[in-house]
């Protein structure tokens, strides 16, 4: 049975090795107020996995410090027109100089708001933002910071739909 509507909120995540959170195939979670910190190095890890969610899915004031890996990752998920996936107020800071990025998104219906991402990666496989192949994208009022080498703002595929606005880059 599949579980549905339910909620991870104020929860600690310390050095798990590969996923802190995995969700899949789940109608409207909800990922909020949690600390996720991992100190190990594993360019596979994953803070916040969503994998072919749907409805009202929203990743909301978390705290991610990475050593590498990605922080938010929503991959195939897809919101409604009346009700949009949500990625907000979320903090993303990679801790060293290993290759890590902030947020990954693929699927329909996304906003990514109001999120603060910092990386530093010593070669273009890293980025603070990375979309792919996602219909109606609304990306407005983050700060994205890259330290090292690699991307700001990384988009593959195609975005139709797409608006973004007053983004610090």
């Amino acid at each position: 049975t599949t579980v549905n509507d339910f909620i991870i909120r104020d929860n600690v995540f310390q050095d798990q090795y590969e996923y802190a959170v995995y969700v899949y195939l789940t109608k409207s979670p909800k990922v909020i107020s949690n600390t996720f910190t991992s100190t190990l190095f594993n360019s596979l890890y994953r803070g916040i996995f969503l994998s072919t969610c749907r409805d009202s899915v929203i990743v909301s004031k978390n705290k991610l410090l990475l050593d590498s890996g990605v922080g938010i990752t929503c991959s195939s998920t897809n919101g409604l027109p009346s009700n949009y996936v949500t990625i907000d107020n979320n903090v993303v800071y990679s801790t060293s100089t290993n290759n890590s990025s902030g947020i990954a998104a693929s699927g329909n219906y996304i906003n990514i708001l109001h999120n603060t991402i910092v990386v530093n990666g010593p070669t273009t496989g890293s980025y603070c933002l990375s979309v792919n192949n996602v219909n109606y994208l609304e990306v407005k009022n983050n700060i994205l910071q890259q330290k090292g080498l690699g991307y700001v703002y990384y988009t593959t595929g195609t975005q139709t739909n797409f608006q973004s606005n007053f983004n610090n880059l």
